[in-house]
């Protein structure tokens, strides 16, 4: 079974009070910290094989706006999709992650700085010719 780095307890290299990282940014973190960029399977530490770049900038919207589609109230929040200056998409939807949790798919696994994210249907059509460019 393959768990990833996150809050609750653990068991395995992961757990409280564990062993830790011997260099790099998570150095002083225990294995298993929220957020830390790796896997544990079994009793391997694997590095995780994409990461969210955050030095990336918002570049262009894919698609058209909230407000073109009508999917805002133009005072709580809007789904939206964005491309990034490395090419990576950003999402703004709803967090259904909890909705969700246990009702998935044995294949579809969700780390613990990971969401599941719902848009509307007409969001990623509407991105379709975008998509395609980006």
């Amino acid at each position: 079974m393959t768990t990833t780095g996150g809050p609750g307890p653990q068991q395995g290299p992961g757990a409280a009070g564990g062993p830790t990282r011997k260099s790099g940014p998570w150095a002083t973190a225990p294995l298993g910290y929220d957020g830390a960029p790796f896997t544990v399977d079994g009793d391997a530490i694997v590095a995780r094989p994409w990461e969210a770049d955050s030095s990336a900038r918002l570049v262009r919207r894919l698609g058209r706006s909230p407000s073109e589609l009508g999917n805002t109230d133009k005072i709580s929040g809007c789904p939206d999709l964005w491309e990034l200056s490395n090419g990576d998409i950003a999402v703004v939807g709803r967090d259904l992650t909890d909705r969700y949790r246990d009702d998935m798919p044995d294949d579809l696994k969700i780390a613990a700085d990971e969401r599941l994210v719902v848009i509307p249907r007409n969001v990623l059509t509407a991105a379709e010719d975008d998509i395609a460019d980006a």
